[in-house]
């Protein structure tokens, strides 16, 4: 039989070359782009809480910004599928649909056509309303936006890593899958407690919660499970 002739090796290394370029640049990009939609979510993650009053001595120069207090009314309230959609009008006669948090808010479900919100802003943005003595945060969480945006960036951190890196090919199976998993779980279990680190809560159920899968995660990333040769 005519043997097909092997490529040359210098073609193999040009190929694998310009793949890893090309592997690290998307994964550059994600992480570029997970770190864009990260900023707003991790400002109000980090810097809402703590913010203080505007009428304060140091509300207009708090490093973290300051709320602000307004006023309007119910004009409307739905329960879609969504979740609870109160409509408010704004004292300067503006109106809008807002989303609040929670499957049962108390401010929604104690709303009245007409019943005054006492309305908290930071930046502009309604963060809280309360109806009838009964606050409800409003949706969107930053928290939940700020975990999948880091997770973006987390991954493509990870893919431009395993390009630059990543030398030799693994076997087949299901061990290639390891690496990529651990690798996304070490950053999800690192991330609660780091979050927590940068706003100075103390929760040390957080920790405990989160180091076993992450120490587990980190050794699998170290060592995969490809299935060893038998010497024999």
């Amino acid at each position: 039989m005519r043997r097909v002739p092997a490529l040359p090796t210098g073609e193999l290394d040009v190929a694998e070359l310009l793949g890893r370029a090309l592997g690290a640049m998307i994964g550059a990009l994600l992480a570029w782009g997970g770190l864009s939609l990260a900023y707003e979510p991790f400002q109000e993650r980090v810097h809402y809480p703590q913010a203080p009053w505007c009428a304060e001595r140091d509300g207009q120069e708090s490093p973290h910004g300051c709320l602000r207090r307004t006023q309007g009314r119910v004009v409307a309230k739905d329960r879609p599928q969504t979740g609870p959609t109160p409509r408010l009008r704004w004292a300067s006669g503006a109106e809008k649909t807002y989303d609040v948090e929670g499957s049962i808010p108390p401010c929604h479900d104690d709303a009245r056509r007409g019943s005054r919100a006492d309305m908290v802003t930071w930046h502009g943005k309604l963060m809280r309303v309360t109806v009838r003595g009964k606050t409800c945060e409003v949706a969107p969480n930053g928290g939940s936006t700020l975990v999948l945006s880091l997770l973006l960036a987390w991954a493509g951190l990870g893919l431009a890593l395993a390009c630059m890196l990543w030398h030799g090919r693994s076997p087949g199976g299901t061990a290639p899958m390891v690496r990529p998993v651990a690798w996304m779980g070490m950053g999800l279990c690192a991330y609660f407690p780091g979050i927590r680190i940068v706003t100075e809560e103390s929760q040390w159920w957080v920790w405990a919660l989160c180091l076993p899968p992450a120490l587990t995660c980190f050794g699998l990333l170290l060592n995969p499970l490809n299935p060893r040769k038998s010497a024999y």
